[in-house]
């Protein structure tokens, strides 16, 4: 995601329209929902847009919601085009619905990417290994994967009493984990072995047999393990800002963080998640304060975290960890 938040922001074609939406199952709904946002759009187009730009613009507006149209949704997307430039990115959670002229709907995309993230959850159990994928309460389970066919294979051929089969299936299982997308947590550890190597991409593990369990049980079991990871990420990053605030490599206050940035000096942007997402009363069309400072965060390379409510208040409610 950080990838494609830096693609974003890295265009330099003006206007970019940044359009949430919220699509269901029903393609008729959509069609209507689509219909009004393509008028409101471009009602929102300032007067100095030359016609020409300003057809280019509505034109790629309309493929992009006419392959939307056609697909079946029940989750948010964030919208992004200009001229020149188009990106469609799917969001981890309902996100309120907006059109924004700017340069990202960022507060959405970041958030999304950071509070309720992606992940994959490996199961195993006796001689069966499965793989699945997540977000939120949405989940869907993989099942073609050259690697997770292997570590299966490794699993149904495995020989107790031979070390080297177990040797063999943690080395697979590590090459799988490895090769995924999205951090991982681990359901019925005993047949990975030690997963301390994999630090780099598992969030958690947990014992137990669920080899026959349904996805709506991995579902529950994972999201326990991804809301536990969270909340002591969350600590450890209020305990890190101590530690910066007594080293004097801490800003806040919105004009000095906003000053940092453009100096290339901000590594990581802290804002807490109750202020983010909060829209400017009718000013819904706006870039809020937050996807200034988060757009201008990734332009300058920075890192965006996100912590509990009442977290930063000794810090005006945001904060920068500083490079030098």
């Amino acid at each position: 995601m950080k990838n494609a938040m830096a693609e974003l922001v890295s265009t330099k074609e003006a206007p970019i329209l940044s359009i949430i939406v919220d699509l269901g199952i029903v393609k008729r709904d959509n069609e209507a929902k689509l219909k009004h946002l393509m008028g409101e759009a471009s009602k929102l187009l300032p007067s100095e847009v030359s016609s020409a730009d300003r057809d280019v613009l509505l034109k790629r507006l309309e493929l992009i919601f006419s392959g939307l149209e056609s697909e079946t949704h029940n989750a948010s997307v964030a919208i992004f085009v200009a001229k020149d430039f188009a990106k469609v990115v799917p969001l981890n959670y309902r996100a309120t619905e907006r059109i924004v002229l700017g340069d990202i709907a960022a507060s959405e995309v970041a958030y999304s990417a950071a509070s309720c993230p992606r992940f994959h959850v490996l199961v195993s159990g006796g001689n069966h290994v499965r793989l699945f994928e997540a977000a939120a309460d949405q989940i869907v389970e993989i099942k073609e994967n050259e690697q997770l066919t292997h570590v299966g294979h490794l699993l149904k051929s495995h020989d107790h009493s031979n070390q080297g089969d177990e040797h063999k299936i943690h080395a697979a299982t590590a090459e799988l984990c490895k090769s995924l997308n999205w951090p991982i947590v681990l359901i019925g550890t005993t047949h990975f072995g030690d997963t301390s190597a994999l630090s780099d991409y598992v969030m958690a593990s947990v014992e137990g047999n669920y080899e026959h369990a349904s996805t709506a049980e991995v579902l529950k079991v994972a999201k326990e393990q991804v809301e536990k990871y969270k909340v002591e990420k969350a600590a450890k990053e209020v305990a890190e800002l101590e530690k910066l605030g007594h080293e004097k490599r801490l800003g806040s206050g919105l004009d000095e963080i906003t000053q940092l940035i453009k100096a290339g000096r901000v590594e990581k942007l802290y804002l807490e998640e109750s202020e983010t997402l909060a829209m400017q009363d009718g000013k819904e069309n706006q870039m809020t304060v937050n996807d200034q400072l988060i757009s201008l965060t990734f332009q300058f390379n920075g890192e965006v975290v996100f912590l509990p409510a009442n977290s930063l208040a000794k810090y005006e409610g945001m904060a920068a960890a500083l490079r030098y």
